[in-house]
């Protein structure tokens, strides 16, 4: 049995292993590739002697093609290859081709079994010196073929994309431009998908290496779709990261989105067709802490600003509840603020008019159960009468009922508010090694199963735990030398969330806070203990350090995952983190001078 690999670089195995050296000759291979791609694998002697040997006396034509033949013998068997008359047949039975099997996933609607066959142009690199005739064929077919590629792999792309697996998009993407250096659909895959990435800076290059290619070469400008989306990718955050961060410190804790497919996607298709509708939308995302409710509402907003929408997000934190309108002040701060940062209306109604009118408008509520009921009760008529406007809210909270108004809220989607409801559970075992996968590649598969089973007990599942852990161990940690797991026996994670955590997390949150710089560590002890919720103003004074050792570092802390921020102020993502940081990373004397210096305690 012959297998040909021929979508991308040539590859040829016959058994299982190397083929035959004459097998490789140019015009042997192309002979084969010829025949095994043509109607019923049949073709006949003079058409071939035209293709192959043109510039040859017709006695050595023959002579060629004889050997040519006598080494597919050699090579596949005795029988698959056959003279009927004037025609050449190749038994299909006697080998396998790559295109065939990506011509059949298109069949079938298969568009990732198609996509994943791909490797590149077909025949990449390939040519027969002389022969013209085949040439030109292997240009036709690989125009096709690339034309077909590209399709299979936008499709399977853009269903990558929507389970939140951007690390295969990017791949998927960089192929379909091996494909087509000027087609901009796999071009804007790439832009999105490093965008998703975090890669603003690497997005805005790859646009420009494009349209300069386009420009020198077809004298043509990029489209104003893919203007678009560059703009919308220009227009997210700049974070200023220290120079001296190193690279691998840039990444460590922004792994990708793992075991949230499911919920992404249908997080995403209730945007789509609210927005689509012109109509508000809720979309609630319920979780324990630690499950990752705020990781995929990252995911989404992030979606939704490159898909054209304007977002806003506000957590809430435990004194809101109090706090008649908190949650609604600060919404309206967040929506169409003047420079300043005053509100420009005094109606939420009215600020989300103006906000939709031109496009659609997401708004997120981070902790959603810490708000207080007069801006729930507000945020609930408006998705029951605001019907003129591209509007949804989107809601993380616990699963737990326990707050009424949020809960007649939740209780109303499907019924008098549009949306849904998606629910986030614990990793399972299978989920901790895909993280682990990504955060340790090097690792042995055994170490690796090992690590994922005291990950997995360690940390109850969690999400946020696992990362920790796993970050930790890639860092250096050494969990067998710690003892210790949770939740304990007969508690629920509840129960036991915060304060008993196992020694192993905490040391893995010691690991990752010591890899900070050391700006960004004064920064985060300060926010520890500064309250709920802390203004730039507050941790310039409570570390004496000037804006511009603190802007840096707060950026280093959002893109580290460590803190979040909205009009208001900064909060930690996790309040196990702050409880962590604010019992460990501190001495009694340093909070001490911390709390002085924020006013908050007289010396």
């Amino acid at each position: 049995m012959i297998e040909i690999l021929v979508l991308g670089p040539p590859v040829v195995r016959v058994g299982g292993g190397d083929p035959p050296r004459e097998l490789l000759w140019r015009k042997n291979l192309a002979l084969l590739v010829y025949l095994a791609l043509s109607p019923d694998g049949r073709r006949g002697r003079e058409h071939l002697i035209g293709l192959f040997w043109a510039d040859r006396t017709e006695a050595k034509a023959r002579h060629s093609l004889n050997e040519a033949l006598r080494v597919l013998r050699k090579a596949a068997g005795d029988e698959a290859v056959s003279s009927r008359g004037d025609q050449v047949v190749l038994d299909p039975d006697c080998l396998s081709i790559d295109v065939h099997d990506f011509r059949e996933a298109l069949t079938r609607d298969d568009a990732p079994g198609a996509a994943a066959l791909v490797r590149g142009p077909f025949m990449e690199g390939f040519f027969v010196a002389g022969s013209s005739g085949f040439e030109d064929w292997l240009h036709t077919e690989r125009s096709k073929l690339s034309l077909a590629g590209s399709a299979a792999l936008l499709t399977a792309g853009e269903d990558l994309l929507a389970r939140g697996d951007v690390a295969a998009a990017l791949d998927v993407s960089d192929r379909a431009l091996q494909l087509d250096r000027f087609a901009e659909g796999p071009l804007r895959m790439a832009l999105l998908a490093r965008a998703l990435a975090g890669e603003r800076a690497r997005a805005v290059a790859l646009f420009e290496e494009f349209a300069g290619r386009l420009r020198e070469e077809l004298e043509l400008e990029p489209s104003d779709e893919t203007l678009e989306l560059i703009g919308r990718i220009r227009r997210e955050k700049a974070w200023k990261l220290p120079t001296s961060m190193p690279e691998q410190e840039r990444v460590a804790r922004r792994a990708p989105l793992v075991g949230r497919s499911h919920e992404l996607a249908a997080s995403l298709a209730t945007l789509s067709e609210g927005f689509d509708a012109r109509r508000p939308t809720a979309l609630f995302v319920l979780g324990d802490p630690g499950l990752g409710k705020t990781r995929l509402a990252e995911e989404i907003l992030a979606r939704a600003r490159l898909k054209g929408a304007r977002t806003v997000r506000v957590r809430a934190i435990s004194s809101d509840r109090d706090t008649p309108g908190a949650v609604e002040s600060g919404l309206l701060r967040e929506l169409g603020a003047t420079d300043d940062g005053r509100p420009r209306s005094d109606s939420l109604a009215d600020a989300i008019r103006a906000e939709a009118r031109d496009a659609p408008l997401l708004i997120w509520l981070d902790d959603a159960d810490q708000a207080d009921a007069r801006s729930l009760a507000e945020i609930r008529r408006l998705l029951v009468e605001l019907q003129d406007r591209p509007v949804a809210f989107g809601f993380g909270a616990s699963a737990v009922p326990g707050f009424a108004s949020l809960d007649e809220l939740r209780a109303d989607v499907g019924r008098e508010v549009d949306g849904t409801v998606v629910h986030l559970e614990p990793f399972t075992l299978d989920l901790v090694v895909e993280l682990a996968q990504t955060l340790l590649p090097a690792m042995t598969d055994d170490d690796r199963d090992r690590l994922c089973r005291r990950v997995y007990a360690d940390s109850a599942g969690l999400p946020l735990l696992c990362l920790e852990l796993l970050n930790a161990v890639r860092l250096g940690l050494e969990l067998h030398r710690i003892e210790g797991s949770w939740p304990k026996a007969s508690m629920t994670l509840v129960d036991t969330f915060p304060g008993d955590l196992p020694d192993s997390v905490v040391a893995a949150i010691r690991v990752g806070f010591r890899r900070l710089t050391e700006p960004a560590q004064h920064v985060l002890t300060a926010a520890a203990i500064g309250g709920e919720r802390v203004s730039q103003a507050r941790l310039a004074q409570m570390t004496g350090l000037p804006d511009e050792e603190v802007i840096p570092a707060l950026d280093e802390l959002e893109w580290q995952r460590w803190l979040t921020a909205d009009a208001r102020g900064y909060s930690f993502v996790a309040p196990v983190v702050k409880d962590v940081v604010a019992r460990d990373m501190l001495t009694p004397g340093q909070k001490r001078r911390l709390l002085i210096s924020a006013g908050l305690l007289s010396d």
